[in-house]
């Protein structure tokens, strides 16, 4: 399985757009990952905003994997949680 993150680049680069409802929160970066970000987000035409949002989902996406975590899964908690907005009891995983 490859990466979610490098198929995301790849999207990102032909300029694709994502859907959903959007969330704000914020995130503190060191400077140093900031620049990284700032000259990546120019190269590739976006906003960091936008670059860090679309490579949190494609990170999210690994975890979920790693973690066996089947969003598809109508019958299990995580899915429900995530579909529904239910608080995530943690005791149901392993980790």
């Amino acid at each position: 399985m490859g990466s979610n993150v490098r198929q995301t680049i790849r999207h990102l680069m032909s300029n694709a757009e994502g859907t959903g409802k959007q969330v704000r929160f914020s995130i503190s970066v060191d400077e140093i990952d900031d620049r990284k970000l700032e000259f990546i987000a120019k190269k590739l035409k976006l906003s960091k905003s936008k670059l860090v949002s679309t490579l949190l989902k494609a990170a999210i996406d690994d975890i979920e994997g790693e973690m066996g975590l089947d969003k598809a899964d109508s019958n299990s908690a995580y899915a429900r949680a995530i579909g529904e907005g239910e608080e995530i009891n943690l005791d149901d995983y392993k980790v």
